[in-house]
């Protein structure tokens, strides 16, 4: 080895002695200031957070307890965080979510639409499904239906984009409550039934026992509405919902004071009092509808008094603003009336019924809006396959002959369909300008008999004489309106048996039960329908339901039988015979 190899490798040496000295440290020394760096980044970012979150929580708390306008200068503060827009959607969300505990359902309304709205900007299906599903429950609190149901059928269809099962259970349940509501027992039922596997034991659960239970009272179905309430009840105990607990006590009170089981009516009505007191709960809905089954159980009772008491504590309990769509005001109104009537006050019966009619008609418009909406919901699918159809038709061959053999029969058809429609027409003129004449004098012999006094037939049988009686009462009460009216049911009002009733209508009406109570609807009809243009925009179904019939196809039976045609063409003409006039 050379001299000079040795003095390289001695050089090459001295510099790797040097680098391992001098620059391993500082190398070490920027890895360990980046890193320090990164880490107090990462802590100020937290901190950042929390410092937010902390901000966004006390402002919120700030407009949950303030006025409308104060709230909207602490929403301004909201927004000046550096949230996205994710989080101004789930912090709106909280707060309609509040109001809505608090019952201040426009308030809640107001802060739903706005996380609608940032969440839209997002796109985010899950923040949607829910808003929705919230937005759908303030309208039903509400009794705003038609709204309601639009709610949550979109709740529906973000739910199912983003496989939530439970909020599409949850928006099916209460979608139940509108069905209910609207007298669609048979589809409510059905529809509770098809979201009861999807829903684990919970408070939802209950709630959906809680509405399967009303639906089969609505339906009579005294035993299998016994049967929810319990499941329900053991639930509610086992969760301690007591909100729950106290809506079934009550309802199972009804169950008891319905089958005149009064004791036990009474027991549970107790309990449900006793979990709201033990618990000091404030919930209006559920201390209403505790009142108004006590007011019904001492109503069947006899004891017109206490009942009255009652159902004036749930007219404090409505406060100012009366909304006849909100829960059991037009049944407290009815149920005051009648009390009133029992104990001899006509006056105080009066009012009230007056109060209960005007109330009524509001009641009815919104109702009859939504029954259409869900029509029209329900036969979607049915349109879409129509359409299918139509496609495959306009695609399929046809030879020429059998074209022109269906058009030539068309054609043919179409003139003798116009021949019959203009006899019909003329004929049904004839029945209608009748009809219009034998109104005019019923109209008339009414408005005599109220105004004069008249001499009343005598019958020598005290009963019968009672009989009669009773029935010209019920004939004023409109009980023939109720779609639960049959001869059983009659016979029991007027304090008879079956049989002996429909001797009698047979004797005295010259005519038998079903023709006796279908005549009545009819009139009934046939007069309102002239008198009231509201009552004329109603579907067929509407109208039906409204004088006692339980299907449209029975009710224009009827109607036909009794005038000659049918009730779209009476409508029609109606309102043809009033443009004229104006």
């Amino acid at each position: 080895m050379t001299s000079s190899t040795i003095s390289q490798k001695n050089s090459s040496t001295s510099r790797l002695l040097f680098y391992k000295v001098i620059y391993m440290p500082y190398k070490l020394y920027k890895f360990l200031k980046t890193y320090i760096t990164l880490v107090i980044s990462v802590f100020l970012v937290i901190q950042d957070f929390q410092a937010q979150n902390e901000s966004a929580s006390e402002i919120i708390e700030a407009i949950i307890n303030s006025d409308f306008e104060t709230a909207q200068s602490h929403e301004l503060d909201l927004l000046k965080l550096d949230v996205s827009k994710e989080n101004t959607a789930q912090h709106y969300l909280k707060i309609g979510d509040a109001f809505y505990r608090k019952e201040a359902y426009s308030r809640s309304r107001y802060y739903v639409d706005k996380a609608i709205h940032y969440s839209n900007m997002i796109k985010n299906d899950k923040l949607l499904s829910y808003a929705y599903l919230r937005l759908g429950n303030i309208f039903l609190q509400d009794w705003k239906n038609q709204e309601a149901i639009d709610a949550y059928y979109k709740s529906i269809d973000y739910s199912k984009k983003t496989k939530n099962l439970n909020f599409e259970a949850l928006a099916l349940t209460n979608s139940a409550i509108i069905f209910r509501r609207m007298k669609e027992y048979k589809k409510a039922l059905k529809t509770c039934n098809s979201v009861s596997k999807s829903i684990s034991a919970s408070k939802n659960q209950i709630n959906l026992i809680t509405v399967k239970s009303e639906i089969h009272l609505d339906l009579k179905q005294i035993d299998s509405s016994l049967y929810s309430i319990n499941k329900g009840i053991e639930m509610s105990k086992n969760l301690n919902y007591n909100a729950g607990l106290i809506d079934l006590y009550t309802k199972k009170g009804i169950v008891f004071c319905l089958k005149n089981d009064f004791e036990n009516a009474k027991k549970y009505l107790i309990n449900a009092e006793k979990v709201i007191q033990d618990n000091n709960i404030k919930n209006n809905k559920l201390s209403i509808n505790l009142k108004y089954a006590k007011a019904h159980c001492f109503y069947e009772k006899g004891e017109y008094e206490k009942a009255i008491l009652e159902l004036n504590e749930v007219v404090k309990l409505f406060g100012d603003t009366i909304n006849p769509e909100r829960g059991r005001v037009l049944e407290t109104y009815l149920l005051l009336s009648k009390s009133y009537k029992k104990l001899g006050l006509v006056d105080e019966s009066e009012d009230w019924y007056d109060r209960h009619t005007q109330l009524k008609d509001k009641f009815e418009t919104n109702q009859v809006k939504t029954l259409n909406k869900i029509y029209k919901e329900d036969n979607e699918y049915l349109d879409s396959e129509i359409e299918v159809l139509k496609k495959d038709k306009v695609k399929s061959k046809q030879k020429y002959t059998s074209i022109l053999i269906v058009f030539s029969i068309g054609i043919l058809t179409l003139i003798l369909f116009l021949i019959n429609y203009r006899r019909k027409q003329k004929s049904n003129k004839v029945l209608f300008d009748d009809l219009l004449k034998k109104i005019n004098v019923l109209e008339t012999t009414e408005y005599k008999s109220s105004t004069s006094t008249t001499k009343e037939v005598i019958i020598d049988d005290a009963k019968v004489a009672a009989i009669i009686k009773g029935l010209d009462r019920l004939e004023q009460q409109e009980y023939y309106l109720n779609y639960n009216c049959n001869l059983r049911s009659v016979a029991k009002k007027v304090k008879t048996n079956a049989t002996y009733l429909s001797k009698i209508i047979n004797t005295h009406k010259n005519k038998n039960f079903n023709d006796y109570i279908n005549d009545l609807r009819i009139d009934y009809t046939i007069k309102r329908l002239k008198n009231n243009k509201q009552f004329r925009s109603f579907s067929i179904k509407s109208i039906a339901t409204e004088v006692g019939y339980k299907s449209d196809y029975s009710f224009a039976k009827h109607f036909k039988a009794k005038t000659g045609f049918n009730p779209s063409y009476y409508i029609k003409q109606i309102e043809k015979l009033e443009a004229e006039i104006k």
